[in-house]
């Protein structure tokens, strides 16, 4: 069990080392592809819990860090099917 440890529920697994990041790296350094064509996202389930609570969250970070293409569109439809 040289790579392994217990963990609360006594079960075994590897040992993960995670470094931390490097702080000189800015968001916009990992994106790592140039803006590209124009585009839209259609949410469907937009007045759903995750919607609210992932994709709205997610799609506004790639906004402040200047990874979505201009122009770029969100559509949110909702309702009985």
């Amino acid at each position: 069990m040289d790579n392994d440890m217990k963990n609360k529920n006594n079960a075994t697994g590897p040992i993960i080392e995670a470094g931390t990041p490097d702080p000189e790296i800015q968001p916009k350094d990992c994106l790592g592809i140039e803006h590209s064509d124009p585009c839209a996202v259609v949410i469907v389930g937009a007045t759903g819990d995750l919607t609210a609570r992932k994709l709205v969250p997610a799609l506004f970070n790639l906004y402040l860090n200047d990874g979505l293409p201009d122009p770029f569109h969100i559509v949110g439809m909702a309702g009985l099917f």
